[in-house]
Order: structure tokens, then sequence, then C-alpha cells
């Protein structure tokens, strides 16, 4: 552990609980998308190991989802929406 490390982690001791929970929230969202990653692929294993799964499928390629309009006939959804709810 660096010097600087150290220090940070005795001021983090020094701050009230309502603080380190906030600073842990802070933390947690700066966190790299590999650690979600190894969280996620950690959980799988643990329901295959348990047998809720029986396999463990391929990851689905984010870069395959393309949101583009669906076209539809007659009036816009929303005013159908805004209609059902009077």
């Amino acid at each position: 552990m660096t010097a600087a490390l150290r220090k940070i982690v005795e001021e983090v001791k020094g701050l009230a609980s309502a603080e380190q929970q906030a600073l842990r929230v802070q933390l947690d969202s700066m966190a790299p998308l590999a650690q979600s990653s190894v969280a996620e692929e950690e959980y799988r294993r643990q329901l295959l190991t348990s047998g809720l799964i029986s396999r463990i499928p391929p990851p689905h390629p984010a870069s395959s989802f393309q949101a583009r309009p669906i076209p539809v006939q007659g009036k816009p959804v929303s005013e159908t929406i805004l209609e059902e709810r009077r």
C-alpha cells in the first residue's frame, strides 16, 4: 500500500458513518465495468454449481442491439395512452 493510500484510509476512518456510506456509494459508482462483469460471471457459476441452470449461456453482444422506431398505423401511441387514462 502506498503512502498516499494509507493516508486516505486513515482519513476515511475519521469520517462519520454517513460520510463513509456516501463515500462507498461514490466509489462503487466509479468502479470499472470489468468488476461488474466478473461479479456477473461468478454469479452465473454459482447458479450452475447449485443446479439452478444447466449451462452458462454465451454473453449477448450489446452492440447487436439497435434501437429503432416501430412503425404504427393510426394515431400516435402517446395519444392512445392519454385517452385510456381518462
